[in-house]
């Protein structure tokens, strides 16, 4: 799944749940509804609900141990903020610098979103993978 879809996805599920909550008149809705495409400015205007987010299941998932192979030695978001496979821990990730090459990872708000969304987009990019690899055997 792109990022554009992720938090267009994620748009939808807070546009269902306020609309639930305040009616589905809110002026955020009709924003978030609207398609906003500052996306700075409806998360912003999300996160002024201060509501609960319900993550998606994780019924059905593959194994970690399955989508490894797959999964990159590396990922970063902003020259500070990244991950990276542990060097002594199979299957594990570390906090990741990559300006400085080491595990302390740091930055704003901002780059542990974008993070986030490329550990989303590189899973949802595994899982193909691992699909694709399961169908032609």
């Amino acid at each position: 799944m792109s990022i554009p879809a992720i938090i267009q996805a994620d748009r939808d599920w807070w546009a269902d749940y306020l609309s639930e909550v305040y009616g589905a008149g809110h002026p955020d809705i009709v924003a978030i509804r609207a398609g906003e495409r500052d996306n700075a400015k409806a998360l912003r205007m999300i996160a002024q609900h201060r509501v609960a987010y319900a993550p998606p299941s994780l019924d059905g998932r593959p194994s970690d141990d399955s989508l490894l192979p797959h999964l990159p030695e590396s990922i970063s978001a902003a020259k500070r903020c990244g991950m990276q496979r542990s060097h002594w821990l199979d299957g594990w990730f570390v906090p990741w610098s990559p300006r400085n090459d080491n595990e302390n990872a740091e930055g704003p708000w901002s780059d542990w979103v974008a993070l986030a969304l490329r550990i989303l987009e590189t899973d949802a990019k595994a899982r193909a993978a691992l699909a694709q690899e399961g169908a032609k055997a």
